[in-house]
């Protein structure tokens, strides 16, 4: 297995490279020149030696050319360049302090994560473009992000993220998608409280260059589904601890933010056809190492199952930690690094929830699915894959999406009975069209007896419980797919169903605030649009409804009553909320 080339040829043979790029602008420039040219010369001049001198070299940013109203930077990295420009943001407040109110230079940033042709004078690429775009979006203080650059952001880590929706810049002609990044909250939302030892598994660090780094996630995937099933152990989702992925982990960090009283890391390098990975596991309290170990095997046994570093490596663990041995447990769906990283891939996709990815999200899946005919996850996906398409309301015809998405569930189910995903799904099909909530209550808790440390699986119990009237059990579930993955790409869904759960129990003012955040991590998902909007209006803030469904409408052109009614679950008209719900929806104002 060969690595793949990290950079190809772009105009003129210059290398095409992907870097993070950063439009800094000052708001108001012209109208600041023209009452104050002399003085915001000087301070913007003295600010950018700042910037070249201290923050950049920090940050490891380049400084490509300062415009007289702003300046262009580069970073190799996503995070650094999030780090440096509300660092930027921020110093220009000591620049502002002598002189009048009047004369204050604010800030404003836009960044895209793209390729770009690079010399040592300029870059070049229609990214650069889109990056000054995103900033004209912002206000003062304000950094406006792509979604190609948020994909490498961690909300809570890297910043406070809020999805703007999709957006429509200057000389762009299709709508872009955009989120604000703002500071990162010093911590998380308190969890539920468990006496046992939280371990973190955090992705391995290659030694050989970027190419290789998915085995490094899949090794981490999978001693973690493995550690998953001890009864004396929490164990974080992948998807949280990712964000701490890179040479240096974060043992404080991944304490105060997730709670990790223990974590798992360390680096591998690929030398030919074999990988020799290096293990540590840490204790986050007293910030040393517990154990350290070191594993030599060919690079495609690992993803065929045929080598033992997996199982050697939990023993150890489970020795150190808990003091019993582990069984093994495989939690890679597929067998290969490349279409493992796929399928990584259009999950993401997928719950981005923009029409143009989502589509493209089903095609990978039927390609994993064609290539790997024996495996129960790409059918599994594909059935998620038509709930969703028929939850967001982007079909004409439900029979045909609650046909293929049954189909999918069932062949899922064929391949792998037990499987916890294969489970998941089956319960999402009865569910969403068989209207049967108890066999859908039943396979979720099945799926959570093979993998208790599934939080999407406890987001989908929670809203099952919310329409049979167990409310308390409702929040619990919820609660629990918030606290074993805070910093989950999928938030925005457990944050909804938390929301369901608080307007089942009619306490709206929490099910507003759970609305909210989830619609601040994807505004693009019209159901939690909906559930806002009718918290709102029970709530008794009729004016803030209103402007909530003129929300929906925007992010959902097709939201009506009636189309609301036509793709709504066939769960839904039991749930004992139900008439409650469309009652708040119409008197909001939600169209017929």
């Amino acid at each position: 297995m060969s690595a793949p080339s990290q950079a190809h040829t772009g105009w003129s043979g210059l290398p095409r490279q992907r870097r993070a790029v950063v439009f800094v602008d000052i708001v108001e420039s012209v109208r600041l020149m023209q009452a104050h040219e002399d003085l915001v010369i000087a301070r913007w001049r003295a600010f950018v030696h700042d910037v070249m001198s201290d923050i950049l070299p920090r940050h490891h940013g380049r400084l490509v050319k300062s415009l007289g109203d702003g300046m262009l930077l580069e970073f190799e990295t996503v995070p650094p360049a999030v780090a440096a420009t509300r660092e930027i943001q921020s110093r220009i407040a000591h620049y502002n302090a002598d002189g009048p109110p009047d004369a204050a230079i604010a800030l404003r940033a836009g960044a895209h994560a793209t390729e770009v042709v690079i010399d040592e004078l300029d870059i070049y690429g229609s990214g650069v473009n889109l990056a000054a775009r995103l900033a004209g979006l912002g206000r003062p203080g304000q950094l406006i992000v792509s979604s190609t650059l948020r994909d490498e952001l961690v909300d809570q880590v890297h910043g406070q993220v809020h999805d703007l929706g999709l957006c429509h810049l200057k000389h762009i002609d299709e709508p872009v998608r955009a989120f604000a990044v703002g500071p990162a909250s010093t911590e998380l939302p308190a969890v539920q409280a468990d006496l046992r030892p939280t371990l973190a598994v955090v992705p391995f660090e290659s030694l050989s260059g970027d190419a290789w780094s998915a085995i490094g996630h899949a090794l981490a995937d999978e001693v973690n589904g493995s550690l998953a099933r001890h009864p004396s152990l929490r164990v974080l989702s992948r998807l949280s601890t990712a964000a701490f992925a890179g040479p240096a982990v974060d043992l404080e960090g991944l304490r105060r933010l997730l709670g990790a009283t223990y974590v798992l890391g360390g680096r591998f390098m690929v030398l030919g056809d074999k990988v020799r990975v290096h293990f540590e596991l840490a204790d986050t309290v007293d910030r040393h190492v517990v154990w350290a170990g070191a594993h030599t095997a060919a690079v495609e046994d690992i993803f065929f199952g045929q080598d033992e570093i997996v199982p050697q490596l939990v023993m150890q663990v489970g020795r150190q930690v808990a003091a019993q041995e582990l069984r093994r447990a495989r939690a890679l769906p597929l067998h290969s690094l490349h279409d493992y990283t796929l399928y990584l891939g259009a999950i993401g996709l997928m719950n981005g929830l923009t029409p143009a990815d989502f589509e493209r999200a089903r095609v990978v899946f039927e390609h994993l699915a064609e290539r790997n005919p024996r495996l129960a996850a790409p059918h599994a996906m594909l059935s998620r894959w038509h709930v969703f398409r028929v939850v967001q309301g982007w079909t004409v015809d439900r029979q045909v999406e609650a046909s293929a998405a049954s189909d999918h569930a069932r062949r899922a189910l064929d391949l792998d009975p037990e499987q916890a995903v294969a489970l998941t799904t089956q319960g999402l099909v009865q569910v969403t069209f068989d209207g049967d909530l108890q066999g859908g209550r039943q396979s979720y808790q099945r799926s959570l007896a093979s993998h208790a440390q599934d939080p999407y699986t406890w987001a989908l119990l929670s809203g099952v419980l919310s329409m049979t009237g167990d409310h308390a059990g409702a929040t619990d579930a919820a609660a629990q797919a918030v606290g074993l993955s805070p910093l989950d790409p999928n938030l925005f869904l457990f944050e909804a169903y938390a929301a369901l759960a608080a307007f089942g129990r009619e306490d709206y003012e929490s099910a507003v605030r759970h609305a909210v955040v989830s619609l601040r991590h994807n505004a693009l998902h019209s159901p939690t649009h909906r559930i806002l909007v009718a918290s709102l209006w029970q709530a008794g803030r009729q004016d803030e409804a209103r402007e909530a469904v003129r929300r929906c409408i925007v992010a959902d052109p097709s939201a009506s009553l009636a189309a609301f009614r036509s793709q709504r679950a066939s769960g839904f008209p039991r749930a004992v909320y139900a008439e409650r719900f469309i009652a708040a929806l119409a008197a909001a104002g939600m169209p017929d």
